[in-house]
């Protein structure tokens, strides 16, 4: 993080903190209510500072249910994409056959299957593990196609020559010339499944801890602000970090490799 960065911060916190003390509205708090909020919901109930009884200590429990669970789906997701989109280049037929489908079901929104997961499953973690599936599987499959077929003929005639062929041909030639299309791929899907799955656990009342969605969703009715919107922050901060940390470093260094 840099000086810009950092300043651009300690700008937006500010203003912030003004406009909400000016303007005095409850359902508005300040930045410094919200992070003694945000203390509150990662302390134990018993040594919390603030009125939140109920989320007291609850955060770091729900976080990693919720991490539990959408890296489960984005998992799955990713791999059924993935192996889908090689097989439709090995079988144009295929690609074809089933591309109809895929650009109907592509823009429904991971959300819209909640309940249809619901009826599936119940309240269990896989009535939120599969619309994650479902919301990165299709991404996946487009980018994998893409990439696949963006790949010059030239590279495939001239590693057809040299006697690559089967499994050696796609984990040495064909993979490797598709992974910046792959990991585009997974940061797309990264971010479909992570709001996903949030939205899943607020509409979903699981047995297993209800994870950072059901969390918010409690402080909301308890109409503590200051916490829903902590929660708010834990869910933006920790989509960013893996999306950039993880994915984001994956691409650059796919990139570096390729443009070296």
């Amino acid at each position: 993080m840099n000086a810009r960065t950092i300043f651009v911060f300690l700008v937006f916190f500010a203003s912030w903190e003004l406009i909400s003390r000016s303007l005095g509205n409850p359902i508005f708090p300040p930045p410094s209510k919200v992070f003694l909020a945000l203390f509150d919901l990662m302390l134990p109930r018993n040594l919390g500072f603030l009125s939140a009884p109920v989320e007291s200590g609850k955060l770091v429990p729900s976080l990693l249910n919720t991490l539990e669970r959408v890296l489960m789906g984005f998992s799955l997701g990713s791999l059924a994409g993935f192996s889908l989109g090689i097989l439709n280049f090995r079988f144009e037929s295929l690609e074809k056959t089933i591309d109809p489908i895929v650009k109907i079901l592509h823009p429904i929104p991971g959300v819209s299957w909640i309940p249809i997961s619901f009826l599936a499953f119940g309240e269990s973690d896989l009535a939120v593990v599969f619309p994650v599936v479902i919301a990165t599987f299709f991404p996946m499959l487009v980018n994998t196609t893409s990439g696949m077929k963006s790949v010059e003929e030239d590279l495939i005639l001239a590693a057809r020559n040299l006697g690559a062929k089967g499994i050696r041909f796609y984990s040495h030639v064909l993979i490797p010339a598709t992974l910046p299309f792959v990991i585009s791929g997974l940061r797309i899907s990264w971010s479909y499944s992570w709001r996903t799955s949030i939205a899943a656990e607020m509409v979903l009342s699981l047995a297993k801890g209800g994870g950072l969605g059901m969390l918010h969703l409690t402080s909301m009715y308890h109409l503590d602000v200051a916490s829903a919107m902590a929660i708010m922050l834990t869910i933006g901060v920790t989509g960013m970090v893996l999306d950039h940390l993880v994915l984001g470093y994956l691409e650059r260094r796919t990139l570096e490799k390729w443009e070296g």
